[in-house]
């Protein structure tokens, strides 16, 4: 009877909707075609790896049926780094709140996951003699271009992305406006990612 009250509150509410059945494949593909593609080339990349991740454990199952537990556990016994484990939690969670949206559930499966802590990774780098070398030792356009990501720390994908507007020789300015990803322009990483910077006399 408790069971059946809990079930009869929810419906009898006055702002109930049945709930509609998609099985997650279905849904998963509705995703992809209506929301993965608002996002740039590069991170739709990525998301497509995750739904493919997800489909050996979910592809099968109506979202209705999927649970935190389940979620918890394909986390879990996901062997991969800790960063691509986040990866897939951020893929589904954008997943899960699109179908809490479209009236596929109301259940808000993804709180109370734990996921595994990230560690820092060691990171090759280069005094600034071998900076000079590297620079010195290089022909062009690689000398140009190995020179401002000496100077400015920009993201290869927006170094090959510079356009001969984004230079103003004459403030020595180099503006960041976009990155390039196999082949294709789009805009930098993030907002914040649109910057300037001051370059050296050399250098301009």
């Amino acid at each position: 009877q408790r069971e059946l009250d809990i079930r009869l509150s929810r419906i009898n509410s006055a702002t109930y909707h049945a709930q509609k059945i998609i099985g997650f494949a279905d849904f998963a593909e509705r995703w992809k075609r209506s929301v993965m593609s608002n996002y740039k080339p590069s991170s739709q990349a990525g998301m497509r790896s995750t739904v493919n991740r997800l489909m050996p454990c979910f592809g099968h199952m109506q979202m209705h049926q999927i649970t935190t537990e389940m979620l918890q556990h394909f986390l879990s016994d996901a062997q991969v780094k800790p960063k691509t484990v986040r990866n897939l939690y951020i893929t589904f969670k954008l997943m899960w709140n699109t179908a809490k949206a479209w009236g596929y559930t109301d259940k808000n499966i993804c709180e109370g996951i734990v996921l595994p802590k990230m560690t820092r990774p060691d990171r090759p780098w280069f005094t600034q003699e071998d900076m000079k070398k590297i620079i010195s030792a290089a022909d062009e356009p690689y000398k140009s271009m190995f020179w401002i990501c000496a100077e400015t720390g920009i993201r290869g994908g927006e170094l090959c992305g510079l356009k001969v507007g984004d230079l103003q020789l004459d403030s020595r300015l180099l503006s960041i406006k976009r990155a390039a990803w196999k082949g294709t322009l789009q805009g930098p990483k993030t907002e914040n990612a649109f910057r300037r910077f001051t370059v050296s006399a050399q250098l301009t």
